[in-house]
Parts: C-alpha cells; structure tokens; sequence
C-alpha cells in the first residue's frame, strides 16, 4: 500500500543516487514487486494488480533488464504464474531474441 500510495521516482526522493542510478519510471516496480506478493502468497488482488500494470503501462517493451527496468523480469513471473501467459511470454522471448540476433 506504500507503494501505491506515495507514487514516483525514487531519486526525486533520495536525489543523491540520481547521479548514480537515475530511475526514469515506476510502474515497472510495482508491476514487478506485485507479480512477487502474488507468488509468495497466492493473493489473486496481486496478480491481478500486475497484470493490470502491465497492460495499462506498455511494460514488455525494454531492450534491458537493470535497476531501472524490470519489465522483462515481471513478464517472466506473469508468464509463470498467469493463467492466460501469451502476452508476457511472447514479450520475453522478444526480448531474448533481441540479445541473440
């Protein structure tokens, strides 16, 4: 609930690490840390949460996975955990081409 209700950056926050670790969006995290909360405790409200930030965010599309994008992580645990796992697993095995070709 943190999370969700003190939305933003966070080196708007902690400034310091902007010149370190510049964050330049959030919804992969709470899309990432979601798909996490459901597979520790089964939780539907945290599935659905994550798949909701997925869709609505236009996650899936990054070309890396660092600090500041977990895009492709979350869609390896929705593809895991999802019932309908298409889209996450069609994003990832992009994702994974891109690093072979």
């Amino acid at each position: 609930s943190f999370a969700t209700t003190y939305l933003g950056l966070y080196d708007d926050a902690i400034t310091d690490a902007a010149s370190f670790y510049p964050s330049t969006q959030y919804v992969d995290e709470l899309c990432w840390s979601a798909a996490w909360l459901f597979k520790a405790t089964g939780t539907s409200f945290y599935l659905t949460s994550a798949a909701n930030y997925w869709s609505n965010n236009g996650l899936g599309s990054q070309t890396s996975f660092s600090w500041d994008s977990k895009d492709i992580g979350a869609g390896v645990l929705l593809a895991d955990l999802h019932p309908t796992p298409a889209p996450y697993e069609s994003a990832v095995e992009t994702f994974l081409d891109g690093w072979v070709s």
